[in-house]
């Protein structure tokens, strides 16, 4: 019986336990108290609006005007950032249950303000400031700006205008310099200051309507005349590149001929004539070079040999001595007496004297046991242009520099039968083609500037890659192909 009552004890004394101890867990309490929201509010604005509001150094992520809300009772430092504006910063004491504001008004602190330096060359350019014509001329300073971009049109007789866009900013003097191109000597059109879809011109032509037409790297074919512009491209026309190789003029039948890597073109008005290795004798699409000769017959050079095209016929011509094509024809030319002159890349000078070739080298190892190979003393092997200087009945030939050749100019004079080296002056040995006017003057175009010549010379534009010149007869102006800086005109003196 005690052990009955033992366990009855026991039973109870577990039950009061469990009963003590659930009484107190539910009096400990570890929650946190709960802690009042802050309500502070803060208005900002500005003139101008639109300013970026940063919260203690922090990016709100707002701009003016809003507001920022939830703030405790406290300073803050608010700063506004605008763009050409200098940041502005003030201590703001926010309080609770207030309709708190900030106003800044950047403009009210003259510090705020900007100014424009105008200078010009020659001086006293008017200035045209955004929309509105001044009664100012350079060198004026335009003083209390409010920061921003302007733009700027200096004006003056006889020069281009010039047109800059810049930005004035607070506490700032911005020196606007202009130098004003002299338009009654030359101008140049390139696609900052008009249409001209790609400044790097391989080639040029003007037909017999005046129209100046350029073959350029990457927009096709391009015209202009009496500031009209025209662009034939792949997208528009029958062209499958947009990369002009070379041009010619057949001035009969008012054909403008256009070399690219994928064959040759004629154009003539909106009709074209396509000639590639499928419809032509032609072995090789890759057109380096074109010449009209004196009887109309169009002359195309490839990367395989050279071609000739009249009347609807082509005969390919090949070195009778060798019976091998010539390779890779760089330049044709044709003496007094219609003899047919051939540069190559890498192969020297080709002669033809009654459809017998002569070769013109600089390697003496060529000329060495081998029948119709001449040792010349060649600036270099590899032509890059030629020229016929009729009424002295020279012939001149544009080398390519190479690791052993300097490159340059060479002169063939054919009545006395001799060649002549680097007697003219060019600024560069890279010459890149020639132009023999109706005035008797030779461009001469060089990677750093253009060169006429006629028992003297002189040096225009030395800063420029000159590809190509065409002069027009009966203005006397002279168009300029560069590679980088677009057309050039120039009122030749």
């Amino acid at each position: 019986m005690k052990i009955v009552y033992l366990k009855k004890i026991t039973a109870l004394s577990i039950v009061v336990f469990l009963a003590l101890n659930v009484g107190c867990e539910k009096e400990v309490s570890t929650s946190a108290p709960i802690e009042a929201v802050p309500i502070g509010y803060l208005f900002v604005d500005s003139n101008p609006k639109g300013a970026a509001i940063y919260e203690d150094g922090k990016k709100s992520g707002k701009y003016t005007p809003d507001s920022l809300s939830w703030l405790e009772e406290k300073e803050y430092q608010i700063t506004l950032k605008k763009q050409y504006l200098r940041d502005t910063t003030l201590i703001v004491n926010v309080k609770e249950n207030e309709k708190n504001k900030l106003f800044i008004d950047f403009y009210s602190n003259h510090k705020m303000l900007s100014s424009i330096k105008c200078t010009s060359d020659p001086a006293g350019s008017k200035i045209k400031i955004n929309d509105s014509l001044t009664n100012l001329v350079t060198p004026y300073t335009f003083k209390n700006l409010i920061p921003g971009q302007y733009t700027l049109t200096y004006l003056k007789d006889n020069y281009r205008d010039q047109i800059r866009s810049v930005i004035a900013e607070s506490n700032k003097e911005t020196l606007l310099y202009m130098k004003l191109q002299d338009t009654s000597k030359w101008l140049d059109y390139n696609t900052n200051n008009s249409p001209i879809p790609d400044n790097y011109l391989n080639c040029i032509e003007i037909d017999n309507n005046g129209t100046v037409w350029m073959g350029t790297s990457e927009a096709g074919l391009v015209g202009f005349k009496n500031g009209e512009w025209y662009s034939i491209n792949s997208d528009n026309s029958p062209l499958m590149e947009n990369y002009i190789t070379c041009m010619s003029r057949d001035q009969i039948n008012d054909i403008v001929w256009i070399g690219t890597n994928y064959g040759l073109y004629g154009k003539t008005g909106d009709n074209w004539t396509v000639f590639n290795t499928r419809n032509s004798i032609l072995e090789s699409e890759e057109i380096t070079t074109l010449t009209t000769d004196r009887n109309n017959t169009l002359w195309v050079g490839t990367k395989n040999g050279l071609y000739s095209y009249s009347e609807g016929s082509w005969t390919r011509h090949k070195s009778a001595r060798y019976g091998e094509p010539f390779t890779w024809i760089s330049a044709v030319a044709f003496d007094t007496e219609n003899n047919i002159w051939v540069g190559t890349y890498k192969r020297g000078i080709g002669r033809s004297i009654k459809n017998a070739w002569w070769i013109y080298t600089n390697n003496y190892e060529e000329v060495v046991n081998r029948s119709g190979f001449i040792y010349a003393k060649l600036p270099s092997n590899s032509i890059t242009s030629a020229i016929v200087e009729v009424d002295a009945g020279r012939i001149w030939f544009g080398h390519l520099p190479t690791t052993s050749s300097y490159g340059g100019v060479s002169v063939y004079n054919q009545v006395v039968d001799k060649w002549s080296y680097n007697g003219v002056y060019i600024p560069s040995p890279m010459v890149q083609g020639f132009y023999y006017d109706h005035l008797k003057y030779i461009w001469i175009c060089t990677d750093a500037g253009l060169v006429r010549w006629k028992n003297t010379h002189k040096t225009y534009f030395p800063d420029y890659n000159i590809k190509a010149v065409a002069v027009d007869k009966n203005t006397n102006i002279v168009w300029i192909a560069t590679l980088g800086n677009g057309l050039i005109k120039l009122k030749q003196q």
